[in-house]
């Protein structure tokens, strides 16, 4: 749901238009969104996945995990685990009542959820071949990059596939590595 609607948000001119202060090092107005991925610095990029790893091995340490009789979707209250987490991430003013239709609740978040992912591969789908999607040709711009290259820098103008980018005239390389037995990215790729 998240990828969805961030997707509808940054195609909005509030993101990706002209901005008084730039939110980050190599921002240009006007992107749409998986170019404005593809602008992001890799210091960018490793904080965002640090961030994410952080909260779903926090997710993991439940008792009983909903792969084994847990509740799917449940999180545990973080607040007061430490000295700065002073709200939950979910509920954090706690406005709603948990033992109020529960049931139907779930259901409904497990519906908006696939819908949503309909959604986000719908836009994909459309922005790499225009007229895939019936519904909406020509309201998504074509994006000429890669979807499953993550990480890549902007030099001049030009996007390379490479996370170690030196000059102008580097060659797009695989950030991973093309061995199918090694599937770790080396230190010297990172710096």
């Amino acid at each position: 749901m998240a990828a969805f609607l961030g997707y509808l948000a940054q195609s909005t001119p509030v993101v990706s238009g002209p901005h008084a202060k730039l939110p980050y090092s190599g921002y240009e107005p006007g992107l749409t969104p998986p170019e404005q991925w593809d602008a992001i610095p890799l210091a960018g990029k490793i904080q965002i996945f640090g961030i994410i790893g952080m909260l779903e091995s926090y997710g993991e340490i439940l008792p009983q995990h909903y792969c084994n009789g847990g509740l799917p979707g449940y999180y545990p209250p973080i607040k007061g685990n430490r000295f700065e987490l002073i709200f939950n991430l979910y509920d954090p003013f706690n406005w709603f009542d948990e033992n109020k239709d529960k049931v139907r609740g779930r259901q409904v978040e497990i519906n908006n959820g696939r819908l949503a992912m309909l959604g986000i591969f719908s836009i994909i789908s459309e922005s790499k071949v225009p007229g895939s999607v019936p519904l909406i040709t020509g309201l998504i711009p074509e994006y000429k990059g890669d979807y499953m290259v993550l990480f890549r820098c902007r030099i001049e103008g030009k996007i390379y596939c490479s996370a170690v980018c030196t000059s102008s005239e580097a060659q797009p390389q695989p950030f991973f590595s093309s061995t199918p037995s090694i599937t770790a990215f080396t230190l010297a790729q990172l710096i």
